[in-house]
């Protein structure tokens, strides 16, 4: 009988400094499948020395409606999810073909191992057996969602297994530093708050309702899943995923307020009248 094949799905934006490495823990797939969002390195030359099924898709901010365009490409009986800063272990290569030469399931719940700011993480949602995502299911399920960070969207039919050997992993080696973590999260509070203006997901109406959420947020990360294991990066990091709740509030409300394009406009002429005022103040005195 012959063994089911498995499609592995990458998406990438400027990942030249990760991406051969992604492809290299790829290789036992049957079928590697890159979807590049417009890089502006060698991302696109470096994936076409590993497989030549290597396409384009227009640079949205986020990778979700990629990935659907990723899976449609696809030929193999499995699909494994890869990010280009993510390895894929040889114990999970072996922990996935026996679940799908077995047919023990139609997705299985991958656990991740982290690395933020320089350190492997304990603790804080990221610690390993911590961090679990569902990155591998039948193709014919179709999982994907093309929802900002609603990237799975599971069937209540479908058969689950959850992989629980930490050596059947996928290490994710996430945010260099604090420069990067502020840079990504300015661009997905824009897009969350965007969606929110625009009635494609539920907003926060009020600050107290975002507060609310940052502060248990916080509590999540930092107490219950003990993020103070990980020391002074264990608190920045539970404070600045507390903060991104605020963030996104603060961009909804202003676009609320302004509009979704007109705000800075709306905000420089309100501080060019006042300018005025003041000047034209002094000038009577």
């Amino acid at each position: 009988m012959k063994e089911p094949s498995i499609s592995v799905l990458i998406n990438t934006r400027n990942e030249e400094a990760n991406i051969r490495l992604c492809l290299e823990s790829a290789g036992p797939a049957d079928e590697i499948i890159v979807v590049d969002m417009e890089s502006e390195d060698r991302t696109v030359e470096i994936a076409r020395e590993y497989t030549n099924k290597v396409y384009s898709h227009e640079k949205l901010g986020y990778a979700d409606p990629a990935r659907a365009f990723a899976l449609s490409k696809a030929t193999g009986d499995w699909v494994l999810i890869l990010d280009a800063d993510e390895l894929a272990t040889p114990g999970l290569w072996k922990a996935i073909r026996e679940i799908a030469s077995k047919d023990r399931a139609d997705v299985a719940i991958i656990p991740f191992r982290t690395w933020m700011f320089g350190r492997e993480l304990l603790g804080g949602g990221w610690g390993p057996g911590q961090d679990t995502h569902p990155r591998f299911f039948r193709r014919a399920t179709n999982i994907l969602s093309e929802r900002v960070h609603l990237m799975f969207e599971i069937p209540p039919e479908a058969r689950i297994e959850r992989i629980t050997d930490l050596g059947a992993c996928i290490v994710h080696f996430n945010y260099l530093d604090l420069e990067h973590f502020l840079e990504k999260s300015n661009r997905y509070t824009t897009i969350e708050a965007q969606n929110a203006y625009e009635g494609k997901k539920a907003g926060l109406p009020h600050f107290r309702d975002a507060l609310a959420k940052a502060v248990k947020e916080f509590t999540r990360r930092y107490l219950v899943k003990k993020g103070y294991r990980d020391g002074s990066t264990g608190f920045l990091l539970a404070f600045l995923q507390a903060g991104y709740y605020l963030s996104a509030w603060h961009k909804e409300d202003t676009m609320r307020r302004y509009g979704r394009l007109e705000a800075r406009s709306a905000i420089t002429a309100s501080y060019e009248t006042e300018k005025r005022r003041i000047v034209a103040e002094a000038e009577r005195e």
